[in-house]
């Protein structure tokens, strides 16, 4: 699973972007998988 780090990382952009939390954190679930 993601560190803390990273999932708070997400959750400040949800709150920047005003984007639903689920579908950031799936973004970025994604774009980690992706560099990882």
């Amino acid at each position: 699973m993601a560190s803390p780090a990273i999932h708070q990382a997400i959750t400040e952009a949800a709150s920047k972007y005003r984007f639903p939390e689920g579908r950031v954190f799936e973004y970025g679930t994604a774009g980690f998988r992706m560099k990882a």
